[in-house]
């Protein structure tokens, strides 16, 4: 792209902020409103919209600018998605076995980086990466509507509308446990 190395390294600092800065404020928001998948969803619209100007043949102004908008869903995913596991999952020690096995998943993404991100342009790593984010939207969707059910099934026990069947009735799925969207 023709700039050294130093001065790729200096332009790496706004976007680092801008992400830092947007985690921020989705993390304060979602935790006011006690809502994770449409900040989620919202922030990898961004990183996919982010990675497919990255892809295309633009201006490096456009591409720069793209990863601005990656910076969205990369700083965001990690963080809201941990959020959402640690408010789900009860008691102390299945969260601490869910986080847990959050990390070790999240971790292996470094085995697969080495190796689809080989040489520049990085077209296989970034195409991969669109894809991962299309994927976690389904997921995102999926376990949007799995938690509502959950939560109108209970609600609907505790008022007796239904006969509970269910065979685990601790944790965070004791009927006084509301999950969070």
């Amino acid at each position: 792209m023709g700039y050294t190395s130093l001065e790729a390294q200096y332009m790496t600092i706004p976007v680092y902020v801008f992400g830092g800065l947007l985690f921020l404020i989705f993390a304060y928001f979602s935790d006011r409103w006690t809502l994770r998948a449409p900040f989620l969803f919202f922030a990898n619209i961004f990183g996919i919209v982010g990675y497919i100007l990255i892809i295309c043949p633009t201006p490096n102004g456009v591409k720069f600018f793209g990863t601005f908008l990656c910076a969205i869903a990369v700083y965001n995913g990690p963080g809201l998605n941990l959020t959402w596991l640690n408010v789900n999952v009860a008691p102390h020690y299945r969260r601490a076995a869910a986080i847990g096995f959050q990390q070790t998943i999240g971790n292996t993404a470094g085995i697969v980086a080495g190796q689809i991100y080989r040489k520049s342009p990085y077209l296989l790593g970034n195409a991969f990466s669109v894809g991962a984010l299309g994927v976690a939207q389904c997921l995102i969707v999926g376990k949007w509507f799995y938690i509502r059910r959950q939560n109108s099934l209970k609600s609907r026990i505790a008022k007796g509308e239904i006969e509970d069947t269910r065979k685990v009735k601790t944790g965070d799925r004791e009927l006084d446990f509301k999950y969070h969207l």
